[in-house]
């Protein structure tokens, strides 16, 4: 229901960019280049905020976290058309232009991280929880591990419990996780599949339930990842849209006021 929603709120803004650059075309033949500019950069403002809404109603409507960081093509590609469009096809001059121009290009960029982020999130190299939440992944984190420390309470693996505890200390890196490098958790396994090899019968119990640990800790980190690269990432995306909403629309006002003054000055 959801999903339905938000395709349709996506559609409505397309449509409603659709006939702003229709609007545009005939400002464009009819009219001056002030009034092309003055339809392009509202246009703009229309298109970002319908982006940051139809985000927010993602977020609100309980979709999954793939829809948070998902881009739309469509309003993307009606949002980069209009800028060409606005700036003429060159780079601005003035000092809040160029503040602009480099907020909307930062924008670009990083809805591409986002889209980078879907396909991670999609493929299983990151997972997140439904709100993006760390807090019950770090209570989690610390039963994992309470219960690794407790087998080894009568000392099993003698002097390696060292090593396979520190596994537990804290969750692995969102940077390795989000590369996807599996190298120290193959090597952990490998080094404790030897130990199991070498330790007494009774001891194999405990090291094959430090395994199971093992395994679930890193279905963990995997969710810690996926949480901690979704939340940094709408901080940033959601901090560049609201900052280029708010300078735009001082732009489009403080340039509607100049043009506004130069007309009723050439009219007098």
């Amino acid at each position: 229901m959801a999903g339905r929603t938000l395709s349709r709120v996506t559609r409505t803004a397309g449509l409603l960019g659709g006939i702003a650059i229709a609007s545009l075309a005939f400002a464009a033949s009819h009219q001056s280049l002030y009034a092309v500019g003055f339809v392009t950069g509202w246009t703009l403002l229309v298109l970002l905020a319908s982006a940051g809404a139809r985000r927010w109603w993602a977020i609100r409507s309980s979709a999954p976290p793939t829809r948070w960081v998902a881009p739309s093509l469509g309003l993307g590609l009606l949002t980069l058309v209009s800028f060409a469009l606005h700036v003429e096809f060159r780079f601005p001059n003035g000092w809040l232009d160029c503040v602009l121009a480099g907020l909307f290009l930062l924008l670009l960029a990083s809805a591409v991280l986002g889209a980078m982020l879907q396909r991670a999130l999609r493929s299983g190299a990151l997972e997140c929880p439904g709100d993006a939440d760390p807090a019950p992944l770090a209570e989690a984190h610390r039963e994992l591990q309470h219960r690794a420390s407790a087998l080894f309470e009568g000392g099993a693996a003698g002097g390696t419990t060292g090593e396979f505890l520190r596994h537990f200390e804290a969750p692995r890196s969102p940077w390795q996780q989000a590369l996807g490098s599996g190298r120290p958790l193959r090597r952990l396994l490998r080094d404790l599949a030897a130990v199991r090899a070498a330790a007494p019968p009774h001891e194999r119990g405990t090291l094959e339930e430090l395994a199971e640990l093992v395994l679930a800790k890193d279905r963990l980190d995997v969710q810690h990842a996926g949480c901690v690269w979704v939340r940094c990432w709408l901080l940033f995306h959601i901090s560049l849209g609201a900052s280029l909403l708010t300078l735009g629309a001082m732009h489009g006002l403080l340039a509607h006021g100049h043009g506004l003054f130069a007309h009723l000055m050439l009219g007098s």
